[in-house]
Protein backbone atom coordinates (compact mmCIF):
# COMPACT_ATOMS: atom_id res chain seq x y z
CA UNK A 1 0.00 0.00 0.00
CA UNK A 2 1.16 3.47 -0.78
CA UNK A 3 1.42 6.19 1.85
CA UNK A 4 -1.64 7.92 0.38
CA UNK A 5 -3.70 4.73 0.60
CA UNK A 6 -2.61 4.20 4.19
CA UNK A 7 -3.65 7.75 5.11
CA UNK A 8 -7.05 7.28 3.45
CA UNK A 9 -7.53 3.93 5.22
CA UNK A 10 -6.54 5.47 8.57
CA UNK A 11 -8.93 8.37 8.01
CA UNK A 12 -11.81 6.05 7.17
CA UNK A 13 -10.98 3.90 10.20
CA UNK A 14 -10.95 6.95 12.48
CA UNK A 15 -14.27 8.15 11.06
CA UNK A 16 -15.87 4.75 11.64
CA UNK A 17 -14.48 4.58 15.18
CA UNK A 18 -15.91 8.02 16.05
CA UNK A 19 -19.30 7.10 14.56
CA UNK A 20 -19.28 3.80 16.46
CA UNK A 21 -18.48 5.51 19.76
CA UNK A 22 -21.30 8.00 19.20
CA UNK A 23 -23.75 5.14 18.65
CA UNK A 24 -22.52 3.28 21.75
CA UNK A 25 -22.79 6.46 23.86
CA UNK A 26 -26.36 7.07 22.66
CA UNK A 27 -27.34 3.45 23.32
CA UNK A 28 -25.96 3.66 26.88
CA UNK A 29 -27.89 6.87 27.49
CA UNK A 30 -31.12 5.29 26.22
CA UNK A 31 -30.59 2.23 28.42
CA UNK A 32 -29.35 3.95 31.59
CA UNK A 33 -30.51 7.57 31.49
CA UNK A 34 -33.07 9.04 33.86
CA UNK A 35 -36.53 9.26 32.30
CA UNK A 36 -38.21 12.67 32.18
CA UNK A 37 -41.26 13.89 30.25
CA UNK A 38 -41.31 17.44 28.86
CA UNK A 39 -44.53 19.12 27.83
CA UNK A 40 -44.71 19.97 24.16
CA UNK A 41 -45.50 23.58 23.25
CA UNK A 42 -47.82 24.30 20.33
CA UNK A 43 -46.03 24.32 16.99
CA UNK A 44 -46.91 23.53 13.38
CA UNK A 45 -47.51 19.78 13.71
CA UNK A 46 -46.01 18.66 10.40
CA UNK A 47 -43.56 19.86 7.82
CA UNK A 48 -44.98 18.26 4.69
CA UNK A 49 -42.12 19.42 2.47
CA UNK A 50 -39.70 17.28 4.51
CA UNK A 51 -41.75 14.10 4.67
CA UNK A 52 -43.53 12.68 7.69
CA UNK A 53 -42.04 14.82 10.38
CA UNK A 54 -43.29 16.65 13.45
CA UNK A 55 -41.64 19.93 14.42
CA UNK A 56 -41.21 20.07 18.21
CA UNK A 57 -40.99 22.82 20.78
CA UNK A 58 -41.22 22.54 24.55
CA UNK A 59 -42.73 24.68 27.29
CA UNK A 60 -39.42 24.46 29.17
CA UNK A 61 -37.48 25.77 26.15
CA UNK A 62 -39.76 28.80 25.98
CA UNK A 63 -39.30 29.44 29.71
CA UNK A 64 -35.51 29.22 29.36
CA UNK A 65 -35.60 31.63 26.43
CA UNK A 66 -37.83 34.08 28.36
CA UNK A 67 -35.42 34.10 31.31
CA UNK A 68 -32.36 34.52 29.09
CA UNK A 69 -34.00 37.51 27.40
CA UNK A 70 -35.08 38.93 30.76
CA UNK A 71 -31.49 38.65 32.03
CA UNK A 72 -30.22 40.01 28.69
CA UNK A 73 -27.85 37.05 28.39
CA UNK A 74 -29.01 35.53 25.11
CA UNK A 75 -26.01 34.38 23.10
CA UNK A 76 -25.25 31.28 21.10
CA UNK A 77 -23.81 28.54 23.26
CA UNK A 78 -24.70 25.83 25.70
CA UNK A 79 -26.14 25.77 29.16
CA UNK A 80 -28.04 23.67 31.64
CA UNK A 81 -31.40 24.19 33.25
CA UNK A 82 -32.71 22.76 36.48
CA UNK A 83 -35.95 20.79 36.14
CA UNK A 84 -38.23 19.95 39.06
CA UNK A 85 -39.53 16.42 38.43
CA UNK A 86 -42.96 15.50 39.77
CA UNK A 87 -44.17 12.06 40.88
CA UNK A 88 -45.19 11.17 37.30
CA UNK A 89 -41.74 12.05 35.95
CA UNK A 90 -42.83 15.31 34.29
CA UNK A 91 -40.09 17.95 34.31
CA UNK A 92 -40.96 21.58 35.01
CA UNK A 93 -38.71 24.62 34.73
CA UNK A 94 -36.98 25.44 38.05
CA UNK A 95 -34.30 27.90 36.88
CA UNK A 96 -31.04 28.23 35.01
CA UNK A 97 -27.93 26.53 36.38
CA UNK A 98 -24.65 28.32 36.85
CA UNK A 99 -22.02 27.15 34.31
CA UNK A 100 -20.02 25.52 37.11
CA UNK A 101 -23.10 24.29 39.01
CA UNK A 102 -22.81 20.64 39.85
CA UNK A 103 -25.21 20.17 42.76
CA UNK A 104 -28.68 19.08 41.76
CA UNK A 105 -31.23 19.08 44.60
CA UNK A 106 -33.34 16.00 45.30
CA UNK A 107 -36.38 15.80 43.04
CA UNK A 108 -34.60 17.83 40.36
CA UNK A 109 -32.66 17.06 37.21
CA UNK A 110 -30.08 18.95 35.15
CA UNK A 111 -31.01 19.22 31.46
CA UNK A 112 -28.71 20.60 28.74
CA UNK A 113 -29.82 23.12 26.13
CA UNK A 114 -28.28 25.00 23.21
CA UNK A 115 -28.92 28.53 22.02
CA UNK A 116 -28.64 28.98 18.25
CA UNK A 117 -29.56 32.22 16.55
CA UNK A 118 -31.19 33.43 19.77
CA UNK A 119 -33.51 30.39 19.99
CA UNK A 120 -33.30 27.78 22.74
CA UNK A 121 -33.16 24.19 21.53
CA UNK A 122 -33.39 21.07 23.62
CA UNK A 123 -32.16 17.60 22.65
CA UNK A 124 -34.43 17.33 19.62
CA UNK A 125 -36.62 19.73 17.70
CA UNK A 126 -38.07 17.14 15.33
CA UNK A 127 -39.69 13.71 15.35
CA UNK A 128 -39.65 11.68 12.14
CA UNK A 129 -42.22 8.94 11.78
CA UNK A 130 -43.35 6.30 9.35
CA UNK A 131 -45.27 7.57 6.35
CA UNK A 132 -49.01 7.45 6.93
CA UNK A 133 -48.83 7.36 10.74
CA UNK A 134 -49.32 11.09 11.45
CA UNK A 135 -52.64 10.40 13.19
CA UNK A 136 -50.78 8.26 15.75
CA UNK A 137 -48.53 11.13 16.92
CA UNK A 138 -51.04 13.95 16.50
CA UNK A 139 -52.30 13.72 20.13
CA UNK A 140 -48.72 14.03 21.49
CA UNK A 141 -48.50 16.20 24.62
CA UNK A 142 -45.10 15.14 25.98
CA UNK A 143 -41.70 14.10 24.72
CA UNK A 144 -40.02 11.30 26.68
CA UNK A 145 -36.30 11.79 27.23
CA UNK A 146 -33.45 9.82 28.75
CA UNK A 147 -31.07 12.15 30.57
CA UNK A 148 -27.44 11.59 31.63
CA UNK A 149 -26.12 13.02 34.93
CA UNK A 150 -24.37 15.83 33.01
CA UNK A 151 -27.67 16.88 31.40
CA UNK A 152 -27.18 15.39 27.93
CA UNK A 153 -30.51 14.02 26.73
CA UNK A 154 -32.03 12.00 23.94
CA UNK A 155 -35.67 11.94 22.85
CA UNK A 156 -37.02 8.37 22.85
CA UNK A 157 -40.81 8.54 22.57
CA UNK A 158 -43.92 10.66 22.13
CA UNK A 159 -46.55 10.48 24.89
CA UNK A 160 -50.17 11.63 25.18
CA UNK A 161 -51.69 13.72 28.01
CA UNK A 162 -51.88 10.64 30.28
CA UNK A 163 -48.26 9.70 29.41
CA UNK A 164 -49.34 6.71 27.32
CA UNK A 165 -46.80 5.85 24.63
CA UNK A 166 -47.88 6.94 21.16
CA UNK A 167 -44.69 6.13 19.27
CA UNK A 168 -41.17 5.06 20.30
CA UNK A 169 -37.83 5.16 18.58
CA UNK A 170 -37.42 2.71 15.76
CA UNK A 171 -36.36 -0.72 17.03
CA UNK A 172 -32.72 -0.83 18.03
CA UNK A 173 -30.31 -3.59 17.14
Amino acid sequence: MTRHQLLVAAGVGLLLAVAGMSIVTSERLIDNGTTVYLELAPVDPRALMQGDFMALDYTVAREIQDELYELDTVSDGRGRVLLRVDERGVGEYAGLMAPDGRDVPAGHLAFAYDVRGGAVQLASNAWFFEEGSADVVEPAQYGEFRVAPDGRAILVAMRDAELNTLMELLPRW
